[in-house]
């Protein structure tokens, strides 16, 4: 089952810049207790280090409880008697000190199981007091910060309150995406993210791995050293005046209708021996990217470039795809965000453009590297 509900949602997800912006799809005043979750600017450091992050993870011995009797392990760690469904029964303590548990100090809630060298990122360390330092003395804020999974995956992100304006009438936000995790999910990391604002598509600004991006594996022989505030700060601004470029570039790309369908084809490609389900479920897709392609408001300003079909099959994933594995469309876009499924997508769909139009990606790939 999803542990992202409704209420999870409204609880445990915060947004900000909703009077430039709007709420966000999922609002829902009635799952938000006494506090709303969304903010009409950035949201404040400290309300996200009181409504998300006021909790650490611990670490606990991995144990298991084996039944006493004939034949059972001798254990140094004593017996327990716990209450079972047939009643209290006598268990013997057998603990694994190679293994642990990490845990929600709040609720004990469990966030990862891990061998002994993995060493945890606390989220207030990673999230907030390094990318801290770049809200201080600019003009960034956080413009949203959540947790999924019971928490075991977090994120804040940090960007400009104004949007960027380029030539072609294409607005987005470059934006500073700090994440972590305790289930393996991700290692801690710092990377630059574009929000298109004709939507909540967002394009990842790693889609040409062009541009720097920080991790931190969760290993105790790892020190964790958050950039610089100047650093980051130059890497946000710089990422904006890159992507404007690479922008320029996609919209300079001209891509046909019927080289549109073809990239359709490649992308998402039908085998011959599809059953009619399969079929079926190709043919709704193929429609709904088109009318994305012809019609949508979305991607219309931009039909006929490179720009476009990017628009186009972010707008059909972040908002038509199939959802498998998981109860809401909004943890499965945020996951994708988070696990770098977004930059994949962007990737994939850009390599088909230049296949079916004979094009190179190189002037999009330098556009992101010289800025």
């Amino acid at each position: 089952m999803s542990q992202e509900s409704m209420t999870w949602l409204n609880r445990n997800v915060l947004v900000g810049f909703t009077d430039k912006r709007g709420t966000a799809w999922h609002y829902r005043a009635a799952d938000q207790g006494d506090e709303s979750n969304h903010y009409p600017g950035p949201i404040p450091i400290e309300d996200v280090r009181r409504r998300l992050f006021h909790w650490t993870a611990e670490k606990h011995l991995s144990a298991a409880l084996v039944p006493t009797g004939a034949g059972s392990p001798e254990g140094p760690y004593g017996e327990v008697i716990v209450d079972g469904p047939d009643g209290p029964a006598v268990y013997r303590v057998i603990v694994f000190p190679q293994d642990a548990y990490w845990l929600r100090s709040d609720t004990a809630g469990r966030l990862g199981h891990h061998g002994h060298g993995y060493e945890g990122h606390q989220y207030a360390d990673v999230l907030l007091d390094g990318p801290a330092t770049l809200i201080s003395d600019s003009e960034l804020g956080i413009a949203s910060a959540g947790l999924l999974k019971g928490g075991a995956r977090a994120w804040v992100q940090i960007e400009l309150p104004d949007t960027i304006e380029t030539p072609s009438g294409f607005s987005f936000r470059p934006s500073l995406l700090a994440m972590t995790s305790f289930d393996s999910s991700s290692v801690s990391k710092y990377r630059i993210v574009a929000g298109v604002v004709v939507c909540d598509n967002t394009l990842d600004m790693a889609m040409l791995e062009k541009v720097p991006e920080v991790k931190v594996r969760h290993s105790r022989y790892s020190q964790l050293k958050v950039m610089e505030a100047r650093q980051a700060l130059g890497i946000i601004f710089k990422a904006g005046e890159a992507f404007e470029k690479a922008v320029a570039e996609l919209v300079a790309w001209k891509v046909t209708d019927d080289e549109f369908q073809k990239i359709i084809a490649d992308v998402h490609p039908v085998a011959p021996d599809a059953g009619k389900a399969g079929q079926t479920i190709a043919g709704r897709r193929r429609d709904q990217l088109s009318t994305m392609w012809t019609a949508d408001e979305r991607v219309a300003p931009w039909r006929g470039t490179a720009l476009g079909v990017v628009q186009a099959f972010n707008t059909y994933a972040h908002h038509a795809g199939t959802i498998r594995n998981v109860g809401h469309r909004a943890e499965r876009n945020m996951a994708n965000l988070l696990l770098g499924g977004v930059a994949k997508q962007d990737a994939k769909v850009l390599r088909s453009t230049a296949k079916v139009t004979h094009r190179s990606l190189a002037g999009v790939a330098a556009a992101l590297e010289a800025g």
